[in-house]
């Protein structure tokens, strides 16, 4: 069905759920130049970084996929370290580290869901929060970092 779109009406059908949904564009923070790069581009011991706030009608987060685009046929593997905090607070009032395993295809996108490692940190996100992804690249092969798809309810 094709409908026209109007800025003031939701893009869903009537009655449709709505999805709750933020996006958060990945940047590399290269070492070795003084340039950022999205999608991140990043090699052995190089690291990504995604920053948003959570929104105000945030309850519980269903899933967080880090979104990988394989330069290479390999796998992966990334230290993903996550912290947030209140605007107010450090930073890093809430952090954990931990190593994501993922198989990537040259040319390919992958997503791997971060919540199940995740789940007892992120049980203490709440809206407004800050948080922030740095994810290092700790595989032989570089590998490009896309952003973060979080869903919630």
């Amino acid at each position: 069905m094709v409908m026209e779109i109007h800025e003031d009406q939701p893009l869903v059908e009537a009655g449709a759920p709505w999805i709750r949904q933020f996006w958060a564009p990945a940047i590399s923070m290269r070492t070795y130049t003084n340039f950022m790069f999205h999608p991140a581009r990043i090699a052995t011991n190089e690291e990504a970084q995604m920053t948003y706030r959570m929104p105000t009608d945030f309850v519980v987060m269903d899933n967080l996929f880090l979104i990988l685009w394989g330069a290479w046929t390999a796998a992966g593997s990334f230290d993903v370290r996550i912290s947030f905090g209140q605007p107010g607070e450090a930073y890093n009032v809430h952090t954990l580290l931990v190593n994501v395993g993922a198989v990537m295809v040259l040319d390919q996108l992958t997503s791997v869901d971060l919540v199940p490692p995740f789940a007892a940190l992120l049980a203490n996100l709440v809206a407004n929060d800050v948080v922030l992804v740095n994810v290092k690249n700790v595989s032989v092969n570089r590998h490009n970092v896309v952003g973060i798809d979080g869903r919630y309810s």
